[in-house]
């Protein structure tokens, strides 16, 4: 039976040894790829063309990547134009080796400001007349005003 002073230093001799990088094997290809999910999904669905979203995230779960990464890895891929979806909802790289592809640097046309508008002054007559008030109505506005008097006093 082993004494504890030996299995303890076989546990810290463990601890020195460089832990090993994780890789997973690309399908079609048998590369190795060290722990990047980006490259792993632009190259199935490089391999795999016409592969559908849901598809992809089925495969690419069994070789490691996560859906919830796969599913924004394929959205940022499609708007940033390394893969493109197909009508049929199929996806094609578009080209051979992954690359980032830089988001457009081109400025989006920005809204013009438009001054809010400013109260209109009106200017109230120092001296207050009939004729000042009503005296620029046409006669629809007239009898408007007749009436409204009328349907409140009554008569």
């Amino acid at each position: 039976m082993p004494d504890l002073k030996s299995e303890m230093s076989k546990v810290i001799n463990q601890w020195n040894d460089p832990v090993p990088t994780p890789t997973t094997i690309t399908p079609n290809t048998g590369r190795a790829v060290t722990t990047n999910s980006t490259r792993v999904t632009f190259d199935y669905v490089r391999d795999n063309p016409g592969v559908t979203r849901g598809e992809a995230m089925v495969a690419l779960e069994k070789i490691g990547v996560p859906p919830s990464s796969s599913t924004s890895l394929l959205s940022i891929m499609t708007m940033r134009g390394n893969i493109r979806k197909a009508a049929d909802g199929g996806l094609f790289a578009v080209q051979k080796e992954y690359a980032p592809i830089a988001a457009s640097k081109q400025a989006k046309p920005k809204a013009a400001k438009i001054p809010a508008p400013q109260p209109e002054v009106i200017e109230t007559p120092t001296e207050w007349t009939v004729d000042s008030v009503i005296g620029h109505l046409i006669v629809r506005q007239a009898l408007a005003v007749y009436d409204e008097p009328r349907k409140i006093f009554g008569g």
